[in-house]
């Protein structure tokens, strides 16, 4: 379900180019987009997440932190953010 809603600004010749592409793929502008979208940054995203999170976990491997530490460490983290 499509929930938000953004602006684009394209330059004359993106905006042609976009147009004749929904017509000819019997498309809207904003199905393009969004498949443009996925297929950029979709998977790479969700993939650099994996990683690094696998990473982590093997990096802390016989770690072990309670919730409450972890808390304490994180609002303690946060006194020094500007």
């Amino acid at each position: 379900m499509l929930t938000q809603r953004t602006n684009v600004l394209l330059s004359p010749d993106e905006h042609g180019m976009l147009l004749a592409l929904s017509k000819e793929h019997r498309k809207t502008m904003g199905e393009l987009i969004r498949q443009a979208i996925k297929k950029t940054y979709g998977t790479k995203a969700k993939d650099s997440f994996e990683a690094s999170f696998a990473r982590i976990r093997k990096l802390t491997k016989g770690v072990n932190v309670t919730r409450k530490e972890l808390r304490e460490w994180v609002v303690e983290g946060r006194k020094y953010e500007e």
